[in-house]
């Protein structure tokens, strides 16, 4: 793996973005978040996501996906869901360590875990994608409202404004605010707390909370996707996108 990086520290598989300073979701990335995935499923009994100082992830890689077309569009965005599912169903508890930045889909790979701790001051969330002209998939959609309410989860995808710890706390889109050092720490230690209880019980806990979403994404995610994809070619939405790309 050479875009995602993984270790045990005790009983917590740290999986940690490592895809240069704003950590862009490429296809490498998410074949190598998948494989993380497995093997945490296989050594560790919680994961913590982590990314970068500067960026947890600005989201796609959109110079990269603006060469695709639609069939590699189509197989991209495929992959990027079947990552975020992967992390979602993980029979473990996960919490997601936010240091830096995590828009658009950095955001979206917060959403996976059951918990998301960010880093106080200027550090930024959100999710804009009807900015750029598509959709927030439907996948997202689903964890986001699970998460935070149906109300305020139009407002985070209706505007699609970036926001500050504080907002996002209030809409509870996050649980904790720590300074930037101590993020990871309270991270580690608020999964190893919640390891150390019965793993049958947890397992048991997590299927409880997931099968809403996983049920209705595999119910209805085809059908939602291919909006997706075919907003994503739109001769406006292309034009936003390129404008977009210009700041990777």
């Amino acid at each position: 793996m050479s875009k995602v990086s993984f270790e045990v520290k005790d009983t917590v598989a740290v999986v940690r973005l490592n895809n240069g300073a704003i950590n862009p979701i490429s296809l490498e990335l998410l074949d190598d978040l998948i494989e993380a995935v497995g093997r945490a499923r296989e050594e560790a009994l919680g994961l913590v996501l982590a990314g970068g100082a500067k960026f947890f992830s600005m989201g796609f890689d959109l110079p990269a996906l603006l060469e695709y077309d639609q069939e590699g569009m189509t197989d991209f965005f495929e992959r990027f869901n079947q990552a975020c599912l992967a992390l979602y169903t993980l029979p473990m508890p996960t919490v997601a360590a936010i240091v830096g930045h995590a828009v658009a889909g950095g955001t979206v790979l917060s959403l996976t875990c059951d918990y998301r701790l960010a880093a106080s001051g200027k550090t930024k969330m959100g999710l804009n994608e009807v900015r750029i002209g598509v959709p927030v998939p439907f996948l997202t959609d689903l964890m986001l409202r699970q998460i935070v309410g149906d109300r305020a989860a139009t407002q985070i995808a209706f505007a699609g404004e970036f926001m500050t710890p504080d907002q996002c706390l209030a809409l509870g889109l996050i649980d904790e605010v720590h300074p930037q050092e101590e993020v990871e720490a309270k991270a580690l230690a608020k999964v190893g707390a919640l390891a150390a209880l019965p793993r049958s019980a947890q397992a048991a806990n997590k299927a409880n909370r997931i099968e809403a979403v996983r049920y209705w994404y595999e119910r209805s995610g085809r059908r939602f996707d291919e909006i997706f994809i075919k907003t994503w070619f739109e001769p406006e939405t292309q034009e936003l996108l390129v404008q977009a790309a210009e700041k990777f």
